[in-house]
């Protein structure tokens, strides 16, 4: 029986610990079942699922602004951002804030496990939970998948149109690689916002977490420009994009609040107005 399950607990007793020995998980009281199913199983299901469905947005929030670059160069196959981006993006750049939220984030805080009355709600919530979130993995699927073009369509048209003709402080004009980085800045500032948004347990831990995965950007753009030879920015970034214009700043901080705006109007409606009470019945 315990080998046909999906998961199988074993409990430890006086008759012997045969059972235990071939389960997944081995406990030593029945009532254990409580906190491994209701916290941390109910917790990490829900984040796991999250998880999945932004590691899919994540890729393609990448890859939809290159494919809108094309419509705009013939379908050449050109890109407008530096090559070692492509091998930076899913290693450093996005892996550290989506893996600590996997790791470290709690919708309802273990420090409140001993809490009768929230031990009495965390059933409700595991109800909830399956009923109105993990039931419509496909419906979900869909709307990141849709949100993703959204946020890409953005991510290149508005750095792309802004930035093309710009003339900065030093007399220089912009171009391809201005709008790229700018296009680029915006993927990681929206992965970074999106998962801030989803998050439903800010501690010291999580939120140092975030700010170094955020702040490894900047950083690595800035000693890649100084250091990698042969590139279309180099020795170029900072003199001529990030500190010689604040149009680069503002078109981020303008796609930024078109693009985490809804995302953030839809997480507060959850929250506020869609009450667990119609899931529970």
């Amino acid at each position: 029986m315990i080998q046909s399950a999906h998961i199988g607990f074993g409990i430890q007793g006086n008759e012997g610990n045969q059972a235990s020995s071939f389960s997944d998980y081995s406990i030593t009281q029945f009532q254990d079942l409580n906190q491994m199913i209701f916290w941390h199983g109910r917790c990490f299901a829900w984040k796991a699922s999250n998880f999945t469905m932004w590691f899919v947005f994540k890729g393609m929030l990448f890859s939809v602004p290159i494919l809108f670059f094309n419509t705009q160069c013939g379908y050449s196959g050109t890109t407008y951002v530096e090559d070692y981006y492509f091998a930076l993006y899913e290693v450093i750049l996005t892996t550290f804030a989506i893996y600590f939220y996997l790791l470290i984030d709690q919708d309802v805080s273990f420090a409140d496990r001993f809490n009768q009355k929230v031990r009495q709600l965390i059933p409700k919530l595991y109800s909830y939970k399956i009923s109105s979130q993990l039931n419509h993995k496909l419906s979900r699927f869909c709307f990141y998948s849709l949100y993703a073009w959204y946020c890409g369509f953005l991510a290149f048209f508005i750095p792309f149109l802004a930035m093309n003709d710009l003339v900065n402080s030093r007399g220089k004009t912009g171009g391809l690689w201005s709008s790229g980085l700018a296009s680029f800045s915006v993927v990681i500032f929206t992965h970074h916002a999106m998962i801030f948004i989803g998050t439903r347990n800010y501690t010291y831990v999580t939120f140092t977490a975030y700010l170094f995965s955020l702040n490894c950007f900047i950083p690595i753009t800035m000693l890649l420009n100084e250091y990698t030879k042969g590139t279309s920015t180099y020795r170029t970034t900072f003199s001529d994009i990030l500190g010689g214009t604040a149009l680069y700043w503002l078109s981020v901080l303008i796609v930024m609040a078109m693009t985490c705006l809804p995302l953030y109007l839809v997480k507060s409606f959850e929250m506020v107005w869609a009450s667990p009470d119609k899931y529970l019945k």
